[in-house]
């Protein structure tokens, strides 16, 4: 009887032992589904953030596209306005010049008249001059 005893008291440990097994191990189990779902759960963020950042590159390369295609449109713009201005400047130097060259060509006729009526003029005094000297004789 005694062996029966502590053949039962022997069961009722192992049977104890083995639900404090049981349990422990439902509870790891329990975990590893939490860790498991965990898991799954930032593979999927780590998804979404990579589509994302995928999404956001090639926003970013479309708004580069545009803008240097908008610089590029501006730049042109800008160019032909430059060279439209540089042609009126051209043109209203060209007409400056030509300005320049009738007042030139006048201011020559007007030295070249005050040469003559300085010719005239000193003609003038010596003719007077002259007359003055006669009539000095004269009287």
């Amino acid at each position: 009887r005694l062996k029966l005893e502590g053949s039962e008291a022997a069961l009722r440990e192992l049977t104890a032992s083995m639900k404090a097994m049981r349990e422990e191990k439902e509870g790891k189990d329990e975990a590893i589904e939490r860790l498991t779902q965990q898991v799954a759960d930032l593979d999927e963020e780590v998804q979404d953030l990579t589509e994302r950042k995928a999404r956001m590159r090639d926003q970013f390369e479309n708004e580069r596209s545009e803008l240097s295609g908008v610089l590029t449109v501006f730049r042109k713009e800008r160019k032909k306005e430059l060279a439209a201005r540089e042609m009126v400047l051209r043109e209203e130097m060209e007409g400056m010049e030509e300005g320049a060259d009738e007042l030139r060509e006048m201011l020559a006729e007007c030295e070249e008249e005050l040469r003559e009526e300085t010719a005239r003029a000193h003609q003038l005094e010596l003719s007077l001059h002259d007359a003055n000297a006669e009539l000095a004789e004269s009287r």
